[in-house]
């Protein structure tokens, strides 16, 4: 930092500096100038999982800096800036540097649940339908906590045409609809209350029902009765 005859500063750099002034009569006065960065984020929005323990550090960090939440009831942030999550929700995370009372930053958070993972198909085989053009394909995952719904999206193509095609209270879900030689590509979310703070959708997993053994069902007609 440097200042003028009139006492006026100007920050050059990053740092700490100590000003001298000097009366006429050789009495002398310091002050010591701390010249930061203004605290800031790279984003106005973060999302983590329900049970998260993470810590979103601004650009800038200071040696001295307050952190707080809005709402401790969805996320609580200790002295060190670590984040808890405890609560599907939204809250507002703040910092501000004690050094320079007019460096504050925040971000939105936004506590969502965790995307399901360990996603399995398997095709179970039995007789055919009298249509004789559908299977069961039966999908499981890992639970996630605090879940209300999953549901279930399903495609022809890998990568886009996902639909919804049901949903459950369990991590478990049969698709009765799969139709014999048709390959099918699933991806499930996890949802809360109303469909609130629904996770992404998982990795796809692969049905395919080509090769699936059945067996057909005779179905005999009766004769009729005078």
């Amino acid at each position: 930092a440097t200042v003028d005859t009139q006492g006026n500063i100007k920050a050059v750099a990053k740092g700490v500096a100590v000003l001298v002034a000097q009366a006429a009569d050789g009495r002398q006065g310091f002050c010591s100038v701390y010249v930061s960065s203004m605290l800031s984020f790279g984003r106005k929005q973060y999302e983590a999982g329900l049970g998260d323990r993470i810590c979103i550090l601004p650009e800038y960090s200071s040696d001295a800096m307050e952190w707080s939440s809005s709402n401790t009831e969805v996320a609580e942030v200790d002295g060190d800036g670590k984040i808890h999550t405890k609560k599907l929700g939204k809250t507002t995370i703040r910092v501000r540097d004690l050094n320079n009372p007019e460096s504050e930053a925040s971000f939105v958070l936004c506590v969502t649940l965790h995307t399901p993972e360990n996603l399995k198909c398997r095709v179970q085989t039995g007789k055919l339908q009298k249509n004789g053009k559908r299977i069961t394909n039966k999908l499981t995952w890992d639970g996630i906590n605090g879940t209300v719904r999953y549901w279930i999206y399903r495609s022809n193509r890998r990568n886009t045409g996902y639909e919804l095609i049901g949903k459950t209270k369990s991590p478990v879900y049969r698709d009765r609809t799969a139709k014999v030689g048709q390959v099918y590509y699933y991806k499930v979310a996890a949802a809360g209350r109303y469909g609130r703070n629904a996770s992404d959708l998982s990795e796809y997993v692969t049905s395919s029902t080509a090769q699936a053994k059945i067996q057909k069902v005779n179905v005999q007609k009766k004769k009729a009765t005078a």
